[in-house]
């Protein structure tokens, strides 16, 4: 497995000491034009722009001509397909994204026609198992949803909880994701999706049920929803008093969707009742490095594992993109897996890229072009407590007794 870093602000010089000139292909023009697919709830404008911009400096501190030329285009899972296919004839051939598993399901058809297999997608987040297949276009930097559901499931059982109602985002990530928690979890189980527009009521009353059978010290809520899903469920319960002293009385847990997400502890109203209900939420756990801590200097409002997906996606499709160049009769598909995997390097790369790691830490892909399983540090369980100064922030999980 290869190991691969990218450069960041700080270690210039040391790129600088370590440049190497090598003449440049004359069939490939120098210029790398990436589009970023951005929208669906998550803003990942800065962290891509940086991505980029740090690619491009590591480039010209190595000598190399190549540099990424990028355009944003915002896209829901109605226009994706649409705007694909406007790019594409337009010359487009790359794209980081689109940032859900729904809108990679629309678009794949598209991407995975004979006649297009020039076209290379890297979607940094997407989850659903159902997009797990290999000889694809579509690539990911996060592992599938077969990697979370244990994590998830060992969670709840570990706190002794007998049933639970599953509260999922109705797309391809959380009917994917809930169907595989209820074939997981042992105990009884109710699925209901957020789009309904009882959600709220049927969960009440399922929370009663499953009280009523197994005490409240024994139930659960488990949300399979992204940050803007959460917040609207819980201003839709704080409306009700009934609904909120119900739904008060047992715990929450999540799935990896909003965990460590802003916009669930700047809420305050949002944060009281996630820290009441003592939510559990995991997080994989990259090790540390020079890369994601400079990330993580630059403040962006992605959870770590998201912005540092993005970043090593930027740095990969590029990469397989120039490897290609070098290789006549290879294609960017073809050289994905073995760039990521380590067994091409483009010739501009000094030393430190072959010894670093990259914001990931040490990652490969499986055979399906997704992170492969068990490539982070673990993971973490996180929940939401009252801070010093009055607010509320993300930490560690303590396991405590739910009222």
């Amino acid at each position: 497995m290869r190991k691969v870093t990218a450069t960041v602000t700080g270690i210039m010089t040391v790129l600088c000491m370590l440049a190497i000139s090598v003449p440049v292909s004359d069939a490939f023009a120098e210029e790398i034009k990436i589009v970023h697919l951005n929208g669906d709830s998550f803003i990942h404008t800065g962290t891509f722009d940086y991505s980029v911009s740090a690619f491009n400096a590591e480039q010209d501190a190595l000598g190399s001509n190549y540099s990424i030329n990028s355009v944003r285009v915002d896209v829901t899972s109605s226009t994706v397909e649409g705007e694909v296919q406007r790019l594409y004839g337009l010359g487009y051939k790359y794209f980081v994204g689109p940032t859900t598993s729904e809108s990679a399901k629309r678009v794949l058809g598209y991407i995975n026609a004979p006649e297009r297999s020039d076209i290379v997608m890297i979607a940094p987040i997407s989850a659903a198992t159902s997009l797990a297949m290999p000889n694809d276009g579509l690539f990911r930097m996060i592992s599938d949803n077969a990697a979370y559901v244990p994590i998830i499931v060992d969670n709840i059982n570990d706190h002794g909880k007998e049933g639970v109602v599953i509260l999922y985002r109705n797309d391809e990530w959380g009917r994917d994701q809930s169907g595989s928690l209820s074939d997981s979890y042992a105990g009884n189980s109710v699925a209901i999706s957020l789009d309904d527009g009882t959600a709220v009521s049927q969960t009440v009353d399922g929370v009663r049920q499953l009280v009523s059978a197994h005490g409240a010290d024994n139930v659960a809520v488990v949300l399979v929803a992204f940050e803007s899903d959460v917040v609207s469920l819980v201003k839709s319960i704080l409306a009700n008093a009934e609904w909120t002293a119900v739904l008060n009385d047992v715990q929450w847990y999540g799935t990896g969707g909003f965990t460590l997400g802003r916009t669930l502890v700047d809420d305050a109203e949002v944060a009281e009742f996630l820290a009441s209900v003592n939510i559990s939420a995991f997080a994989l756990t990259v090790p540390e490095n020079p890369v994601n801590a400079e990330l993580a200097r630059q403040n962006f409002p992605n959870p770590e594992i998201f912005r540092n997906s993005v970043y090593d996606a930027v740095f990969l499709l590029a990469d397989a993109v120039i490897v290609s160049a070098n290789n006549p009769g290879s294609t960017v598909r073809g050289q994905m897996l073995n760039v990521a995997n380590g067994l091409e390097t483009h010739s501009f790369h000094g030393p430190d890229r072959m010894t670093g790691a990259g914001a990931l830490g040490d990652y490969s892909l499986n055979a399906a072009g997704d992170l492969a399983a068990g490539e982070s540090d673990g993971h973490t369980l996180y929940t939401i407590r009252a801070t010093t100064d009055g607010g509320f922030g993300w930490g560690t999980f303590a396991t405590r007794t739910c009222r």
